[in-house]
């Protein structure tokens, strides 16, 4: 693919097919480093493979402007399936569909993983799959996610549609769908989470927390939690 060190500005192109090869091989498409400018926008990640972090995409630092952009098919043994963001992100009405990781240890975020404070907004995360958590999305720092919809992601731990190591606020979302082997199988929140007109239905865990799992404050206003399925608080479990 492409390797960037200073300035990224990416607009209306496509990465198809590319690979990163071998467990240092990150950013199967595109990866960035170091870089000050960052941003991509209308751009296609299509089959792309990495056999370490970020299959269609990596940036190691620095947060990152991604707008209109889809993760289609793209692979990664180790974190973000789809992309792997460290330093923040601003995403804004992108997709991520049918992303994968591999690594049973270092495996989360089948479609996005992300580091650092960030906003996701009018974005889709699609029949991803996790190794380890966070089917569709993992993130590690506090998050703010409005009007974006998880759907038929599977993790094989915690968080189906999504895994928040950190504080969350959601507005808006929908998780649909969603299994987990473990815990949460619409969404996990590790961290703090406040939620408000989000919808989980007809999501899975094997263990605690069909619709969604808190082990932190929580707190959820005009939510519903339609026929989610687990062992344990098949709408919510709360520890």
């Amino acid at each position: 693919g492409v390797y960037v060190v200073y300035g990224l500005t990416v607009t209306g192109t496509q990465f198809i097919g590319n690979r990163a090869e071998g467990p240092a091989g990150h950013g199967g498409g595109l990866y960035a480093s170091d870089v000050s400018a960052r941003t991509v926008e209308a751009t296609d990640f299509i089959s792309n493979t990495a056999g370490g972090k970020g299959g269609g995409l990596y940036i190691n630092s620095g947060p990152l402007t991604l707008t209109h952009t889809r993760f289609i098919s793209n692979t990664s043994y180790l974190w973000g399936g789809g992309a792997r963001l460290e330093g923040g992100a601003t995403v804004v009405g992108s997709e991520f569909t049918s992303n994968h990781t591999i690594s049973s240890t270092g495996g989360s975020g089948g479609g996005l993983w992300i580091g650092g404070i960030a906003t996701v907004t009018g974005t889709a995360f699609t029949s991803n799959t996790s190794s380890t958590d966070g089917g569709g999305l993992s993130t590690n720092s506090a998050l703010t996610l409005t009007n974006s919809a998880f759907y038929s992601n599977t993790a094989a731990g915690r968080g189906g549609g999504a895994y928040f190591l950190s504080t969350a606020t959601l507005g808006d979302a929908a998780f649909t769908d969603n299994t987990a082997a473990g815990s949460g199988g619409g969404a996990y929140f590790s961290g703090a989470a406040t939620l408000q007109d989000a919808a989980f239905a007809d999501n899975t865990a094997a263990d605690s927390g069909g619709g969604l799992f808190a082990r932190a404050s929580f707190v959820m206003t005009d939510t519903q939690l339609i026929r989610n399925r687990a062992a344990n608080g098949g709408g919510i479990y709360v520890s």
